[in-house]
């Protein structure tokens, strides 16, 4: 697929060129300014075509799109032969480094940043790769119960975010998502979203290496320092003053729309034979510190009372002080590799999905 993209940009610029040679041939009657102007033009767009190419293949492109690897597109979805799936999940970054499958059949279909109302158009369009009866993990994190409030944050609603899931979804599906004309110019034609980018060809980003770190590489002073940063930029996300403070009407809203979102997505999937399951994962013991039964009760356990699906298994690992060992950690919240195959092959026995 990739050497068919390459020959159709190579395609096009031998076109380009030639339609230039020809309008210059054309027009010398026309003086010297029409040239002129006609060569810089389509010059220009030759420049921006080549540039827009080798943006694409810089590490920053790729690591916007890293996560999204792991799911077939809508041009290859009938090609996808991986059917029957006995597990996947769904979720943000703690569920992206929480999940590794081995020995059955299963996917991690987080993106990363992904909100609950992402997670739920992946699900309608992958179900069907899922085997009946089949479990579909639904992570919490400590503020998912809270989630909704960030669909006026930046991160939830710029184009980079919405860009992921306009290349994953069906493009019917996709154009249903805010910002989507603009999030498949990202996919296609980074450099008119992002004109600095260009930056990138100079001086590129290191590539996201993190799902292959296999150990916990800091020092314990900077895991408890990197625990009160994680819990500043939530705070901050979240415009709490303390995570000890009642939870503003703000943010009780924000709950009510995750209440609805993944009470829509529990019933999606029992409809489809389906077995949802919510399940809290787990933290370094630095960064659960900060969370006593009375900040859990406000911010998640309120929250899976309020979903009301009695019959719907949840399992709290947040408790499990073997999962909370910083080595299972490459920082104070997610799983390095080695902690994601002991966490999985946990959650898998917890399951009876393996013995």
């Amino acid at each position: 697929m990739k050497l068919r993209r390459r020959y159709k940009y190579g395609l096009a610029l031998i076109i380009l060129l030639g339609i230039n040679v020809t309008l210059i041939k054309c027009s010398q009657n026309l003086g010297i300014a029409i040239i002129v102007l006609e060569f810089l033009v389509i010059t220009s767009l030759i420049v921006f075509l080549l540039s827009n190419f080798l943006v694409k293949h810089t590490n920053w492109y790729r690591n916007l799109f890293a996560y999204t690897n792991q799911m077939c597109t809508n041009i290859g979805y009938r090609d996808y032969l991986v059917r029957n799936l006995d597990v996947v999940n769904v979720g943000s970054n703690p569920a992206r480094f929480a999940f590794h499958y081995d020995g059955v059949l299963g996917e991690n279909w987080s993106t990363g940043n992904q909100g609950l109302d992402m997670d739920f158009e992946i699900l309608k369009y992958r179900h069907s790769f899922i085997k009946k009866g089949g479990v579909v993990l639904l992570p919490l994190v400590a503020f998912s119960g809270v989630s909704g409030y960030l669909r006026n944050k930046p991160q939830y609603t710029g184009v980079r975010y919405y860009a992921k899931f306009a290349k994953t979804l069906d493009p019917m599906q996709a154009n249903l998502i805010p910002e989507v004309r603009n999030a498949n110019k990202m996919v296609r034609f980074p450099l008119l979203v992002e004109p600095r980018a260009i930056r990138y060809l100079i001086l590129d980003e290191q590539p996201d290496s993190r799902l292959m770190i296999d150990d916990m590489p800091l020092m314990y002073p900077q895991l408890l320092e990197d625990a009160r940063h994680m819990m500043e930029s939530w705070l901050d996300e979240f415009d709490m003053k303390s995570i000890d403070a009642p939870l503003s009407e703000e943010l009780k809203k924000g709950m009510d729309i995750s209440v609805r979102i993944i009470r829509e997505m529990i019933d999606f999937l029992v409809e489809r034979e389906l077995r949802p399951v919510i399940i809290l994962t787990p933290m370094s013991e630095p960064l659960q510190s900060f969370f006593s039964e009375d900040v859990k009760k406000k911010l998640i356990y309120d929250f899976v009372d309020k979903i009301d699906r009695p019959s719907i298994q949840f399992l709290d690992y947040s408790k499990d002080k073997d999962l909370q060992n910083p080595e299972l950690y490459f920082n104070c919240l997610f799983m390095n590799l080695h902690g994601r195959k002991i966490f999985t092959q946990r959650v898998l026995k917890d399951l009876s999905i393996i013995n």
